[in-house]
């Protein structure tokens, strides 16, 4: 699974293998499975608070933005808005 990370602060792609294993790279992978555009500040606030009321104004507000590119995507979607409170 393979999430693009945008930011104000830079971007990252971050890929989790079956093993388990992580890797980090600085630059974006051609085919991820999901992009997440927020500001760092707001990943920050929605991971610390794991307030589905304060996820959903994020996304209201267009603080946050996930695009799905694939049907793991849509999975992992759904696990990144669990993990930040948004489900």
């Amino acid at each position: 699974m393979t999430v693009n990370f945008v930011t104000d602060c830079g971007s990252a792609s971050v890929t989790v293998f079956k093993d388990g294993s992580v890797s980090v790279s600085g630059e974006f992978s051609r085919s991820p499975d999901v992009t997440i555009h927020a500001s760092f500040e707001v990943l920050k606030k929605l991971y610390s608070s794991r307030s589905r009321e304060e996820y959903l104004k994020a996304e209201r507000e267009g603080k946050i933005r996930i695009v799905t590119h694939s049907l793991r995507g849509r999975k992992v979607e759904r696990k990144f808005r669990e993990l930040l409170g948004g489900s």
